[in-house]
């Protein structure tokens, strides 16, 4: 298989979805039910390389996230 190389395509900024990095201990916010799985995920990662920690409850048709740490 013979493969293009192309030049000057920029690579995508990172997607700062959610707020971890504003929040300060106390501070929540809510995302729709679907997303559960995902802000949990992200919240961990986050919470783990900047020695912070999250929590993350789900609630009728949401799901909440709040700093504890």
């Amino acid at each position: 298989m013979e493969y293009k190389i192309e030049k000057g395509i920029p690579v995508p900024a990172p997607r700062n979805e959610y707020p971890f990095r504003v929040m300060e201990v106390g501070d929540s916010f809510a995302v729709p039910s679907t997303e559960s799985r995902r802000v949990r995920s992200a919240a961990n990662n986050f919470g783990m390389r900047n020695g912070r920690k999250f929590t993350v409850k789900n609630l009728p048709n949401k799901v909440r996230v709040w700093r504890i740490k």
